[in-house]
């Protein structure tokens, strides 16, 4: 059986093939490492949070439906799960009330930067504030869901991504000048 596909993939782990998780974790590994690395910020708690959402993935792999969704969005959704209960339980959020506000800047498109640079400016975030930016930016849940993700109030969602893009936007800012000089 040749294990490239989705369909052959899921077929295979279906019938307790390690091969067929070997080529799921092959396929998908590093782009949901990278998702993992954005929500919780170091490399090592993005393994084990990798490790735990691999785990979660093969128990509940029966329950995936393909005529219901795709296997790289529903196993994508579980490690932001899995990313954010790892936030939770290191008790890493403060309040947002306790940052500085940072002065509003105009706008700068995010898309002028490469992938690399945006990493690193979005993990210098503080962890709510990586949390909420990357939820509602790259994830696209509204601020309602974030509120009942996060247990918080959709009004703090927003004023979060507000004050989270401004420190997007000073740190580019600065990362603008820098190159001048």
């Amino acid at each position: 059986m040749n294990i490239k596909t989705d369909k052959s993939i899921i077929e295979g782990i279906r019938n307790g093939r390690p091969d067929a998780q070997k080529a799921l974790f092959k396929k998908y590994g590093k782009r949901l490492y990278s998702t993992c690395l954005r929500y919780v910020g170091s490399k090592m708690d993005a393994e084990d949070v990798l490790q735990e959402s691999f785990i979660r993935i093969f128990k509940y792999f029966e329950k995936f439906d393909p005529n219901k969704g795709d296997l790289a969005n529903w196993m994508h959704r579980i490690c932001v799960n899995e990313s954010i209960k790892r936030i939770q339980a290191k008790k890493e959020f403060l309040t947002y009330e306790s940052i500085p506000t940072e002065p509003e800047i105009a706008p700068l498109a995010f898309s002028q930067l490469q992938m690399e640079d945006l990493m690193r400016l979005i993990l210098k975030l503080p962890v709510l504030y990586r949390t909420v930016f990357n939820m509602y930016l790259v994830e696209g849940y509204s601020h309602n869901e974030i509120a009942d993700t996060l247990g918080i109030e959709a009004s703090s969602s927003r004023s979060i991504l507000t004050r989270a893009k401004a420190m997007v936007r000073k740190q580019l800012d600065k990362k603008k000048h820098e190159s001048w000089i």
